[in-house]
C-alpha cells in the first residue's frame, strides 16, 4: 500500500481516537480493529486534497467503516462485558450511548469526545449546524434520564 506524501505518518496520530470511534459503534475490538484498517485503506487509496482537518476527515471515514461493518454483522448482540471501554466512558455509559439513534449517538460522540464544534459536526454529517445543536440538546436529555434511572 502507497503512502502518498507520508499521509500515512500524519495519520497514525490519530489512530487511537479513530479506534475509540470505531469500538462505540462497533462494540467489538475486532470490529473496531477492522474498520479502523478499512478507514486507512480507503484514506490511503483516495487521500484528501486537503490536510487542514485531517483528524476530521479521518473520523468521517472511521464512522462510515464502522456502520459499514455494523451492517454487515447485524446480530452482534450486546456489549462483551469483559472487554474495557475505551476511557473516557465506562460501560453503563456506553450501553446509553448506544441506546440513542445513530445520528445521535455520533453527534454526542463527535462532540463530547472529540471536542468537534456544531459547525464541524454538521459538515461532517451533511446536516445544518442548527439541526446538529438541536439533535446534541435533546441527545443530551435522553442520556442524563437514562443515567439517572
Amino acid at each position: 500500500m502507497a503512502n502518498p506524501t507520508g499521509i500515512l505518518d500524519e495519520l497514525q496520530r490519530y489512530r487511537t481516537d479513530a479506534y475509540r470511534l470505531a469500538y462505540m459503534f462497533t462494540g467489538s475490538r475486532a470490529d473496531a480493529e477492522d474498520a479502523v484498517q478499512d478507514a486507512y485503506e480507503a484514506c490511503l487509496t483516495n487521500p484528501p486534497r486537503d490536510r487542514r482537518n485531517l483528524k476530521a476527515w479521518l473520523l468521517t471515514v472511521t464512522r462510515s467503516k464502522a456502520l459499514n461493518t455494523l451492517r454487515r454483522a447485524r446480530d452482534t448482540g450486546p456489549l462483551d462485558e469483559n472487554l474495557p471501554a475505551p476511557e473516557p466512558c465506562s460501560l453503563e455509559m456506553l450501553d446509553c450511548l448506544r441506546a440513542l439513534p445513530g445520528e445521535a449517538q455520533q453527534i454526542v460522540v463527535f462532540k463530547v469526545l472529540y471536542g468537534f464544534k456544531h459547525r464541524e459536526i454538521a459538515h461532517m454529517l451533511g446536516l445544518a449546524e442548527t439541526d446538529v445543536r438541536k439533535r446534541y440538546e435533546r441527545a443530551k436529555r435522553q442520556l442524563k434520564e437514562a443515567w439517572i434511572l
